[in-house]
């Protein structure tokens, strides 16, 4: 096996170094890479292919580094059916191509043959193994004859295999438990909630720290996210078309308190046990908001020369609003005092992360909000993050289908209230806890969710202006119509 040190690996480094800021998966797009180093290195071979499994580590010059594996085949000959990453460089041997392994069925088929059997593939500093779920074998037989690659994915990349199972490729890797995985499994082995894809088994990187790689999960047949759903329902809406069904957003409200409910009940397993909110939770989540909102300022500062008129206007407004904005923090001391518990949750709910299938809807990924450290997005919340996620990404469709279909802002406005009240409604008629995870009333609930609402808009602020410009309207409207009332109903910190 070829060094980290070897001539072809380092080539195999550089290249990849100046080809990651082009993929979608990419997490470091809005930062300068400094340096770059191969951590470790692999190899493998099946159906008579070559395979190259580079572990690559991205150091920035504003600091902070991210990890990435990015599984490589090299072509040979005429064969060039591929997608994803590639890379050409010159080797002793000539000219050469590699390209991105997913997109390969043998390599697809090496992962399942893996889990098969709990395979494991030796690297130069550590290890890559298979650990399969209880369920896989009772299941799956026959290695896959199709693979298809899920092109929508922003952070990660999935595979589909024969239409019944789904491999997912974490391509930046984290030290630790990745909640996705950890998460699914205790909901289907520990609880009745079934609303999920049932995991098979994960593939992990084991060295000096252990990470995982992928996952295999039961495929659900269905006909898109319920992103897709609402903003293209709201789309012919706003133009003299029927709206998304009350009953599609029920169930959603049903279906978010239950996934909380079977959370709650979950006692034993480090990491996953119900805690009292305690003073110094609070104050920890207000100094995080805190940080938050001044790192999310500052950006806005630094881009509102480059914002649209319209953009710059409300920006302006939220600028002038700061202070509102900073005192919102004084919205978490609400929980304080009332017996309610700090769960495990999805951590970036919103309705991307809900399949549509017929009339049933399944809660996909629940790694967390990607710009949140591995150590934030395993530690148990208060599940009102989760409703402000939804809350805000049904705001967030509205405003995107009224841009769509060229209407004003009125109709999305009004649409967004009735839902969100609609939502609200039926997750907490579906409340039904082991652990008391909300306030005693509804009207206490929507007090403490403001705080959360507030603190989802300013973390969509900063996304949007270091990924989607064009899409940073949407949370300053929301910020401007937030932080004018929270004037109205913050008082004094409670702590």
């Amino acid at each position: 096996m070829p060094s980290p040190e070897g001539g072809e690996v380092q080539a195999i480094g550089r290249a990849l170094a100046e080809e990651l800021p082009s993929q979608r998966w990419f997490g470091g797009k809005a930062r300068k890479i400094s340096f770059h180093q191969i951590l470790d290195f692999g190899e493998c071979t099946a159906g008579g292919r070559r395979f190259l499994l580079p572990i690559i580590r991205i150091s920035f010059e504003e600091g902070g580094t991210e990890d990435y594996f990015i599984p490589l085949r090299r072509l040979e000959g005429d064969y060039r059916e591929s997608g994803g990453i590639s890379v050409t460089l010159d080797t002793p041997g000539g000219s050469a191509t590699y390209s991105d392994a997913l997109h390969d069925i043998e390599f697809i088929r090496l992962i399942f043959s893996m889990l098969s059997g709990g395979g494991r593939i030796v690297m130069n500093h550590g290890e890559i193994r298979a650990e399969p779920a209880e369920s896989f074998h009772g299941s799956l037989s026959a290695a896959p004859s199709m693979s298809k690659v899920v092109s929508s994915e922003q952070s990660n990349t999935s595979v589909i295999l024969d239409g019944r199972t789904i491999y997912k490729s974490y391509r930046r890797l984290e030290s630790g438990e990745n909640p996705d995985y950890e998460v699914a499994a205790v909901l289907t082995s520990r609880t009745q909630f079934r609303s999920i894809p049932a995991p098979l088994g994960k593939l992990a990187y084991h060295g000096q720290s252990t990470s995982l790689l992928g996952s295999l999960s039961v495929f659900i047949q269905n006909e898109g996210d319920c992103w897709s759903y609402v903003t293209g329902m709201l789309s012919d809406h706003f133009l003299g078309g029927n709206a998304p069904p009350g009953d599609f957003i029920e169930k959603l409200g049903l279906t978010t308190s239950a996934m909380h409910n079977a959370l709650s009940s979950v006692g034993g397993i480090d990491g996953f046990a119900p805690l009292p909110i305690a003073e110094e939770d609070v104050l920890r989540w207000k100094g995080d908001y805190r940080e938050l909102l001044a790192g999310a300022l500052l950006s806005l500062e630094r881009h509102m020369p480059d914002l649209g008129r319209s953009a710059a206007e409300v920006g302006q407004a939220v600028m002038e609003r700061r202070r509102r904005l900073f005192d919102a923090g004084a919205g978490a001391g609400n929980l304080l005092g009332r017996g309610i518990h700090r769960i495990r949750i999805h951590g970036d709910y919103h309705l991307g992360q809900v399949l549509k299938s017929g009339s049933e809807l399944y809660v996909i990924d629940f790694e967390g909000e990607p710009m949140r450290p591995l150590e934030y997005r395993r530690s148990p919340h208060c599940a009102l993050r989760d409703v402000s996620g939804m809350l805000r990404s049904l705001d967030y469709a509205s405003a995107f289908a009224a841009r769509k279909s060229g209407t004003g802002g009125g109709a999305a406005e009004k649409w967004s209230a009735d839902a969100s009240s609609l939502f609200l409604e039926s997750y907490w008629k579906g409340y039904s806890p082991s652990s008391e995870y909300l306030p005693a009333d509804f009207g206490e609930m929507k007090e403490a969710l403001r705080f959360f609402t507030i603190e989802k808009a300013v973390y969509e602020l900063n996304y949007e202006l270091n990924n989607r410009p064009e899409w940073v309207e949407i949370p300053l409207n929301a910020l401007a119509r937030l932080s004018g009332a929270a004037a109205q109903t913050i008082n004094k910190d409670r702590i």
